[in-house]
């Protein structure tokens, strides 16, 4: 195949393609799968779940932080001075050793 024929048959492709997507009332590829499963639901006579607001979201990340967090006894650097650190100033730092138990590089 030629590269202008090549052309013709990729521009007549998206031709196509673009007026199936325009004749169907679908503006984005990603738009039509909520709303292909919408109506599946609306059929199925079940009801459409309704979108969060942006306090209902952010209510969920508080909730979801709040259970998930830990917390550090302290974030100062040690003194120099010291010669050996207890291993006891580390405890809260346990909660971490299943995390990067098999990470080479932690940023």
């Amino acid at each position: 195949m030629t590269k202008g024929k090549k052309r013709k048959t990729l521009f007549s492709l998206s031709i196509a393609l673009t007026s199936f997507v325009a004749f169907n009332g679908v503006s984005n590829a990603s738009a039509a799968v909520p709303a292909i499963e919408e109506r599946i639901a609306l059929e199925n006579n079940s009801e459409a779940t309704q979108a969060r607001t942006s306090n209902e979201a952010l209510q969920d990340w508080k909730k979801w932080t709040n259970d998930h967090a830990y917390s550090l006894t302290s974030i100062q650097p040690e003194t120099i001075g010291k010669q050996k650190i207890p291993s006891s100033e580390f405890e809260d730092l346990e909660m971490l050793k299943p995390l990067l138990h098999d990470k080479r590089i932690v940023f």
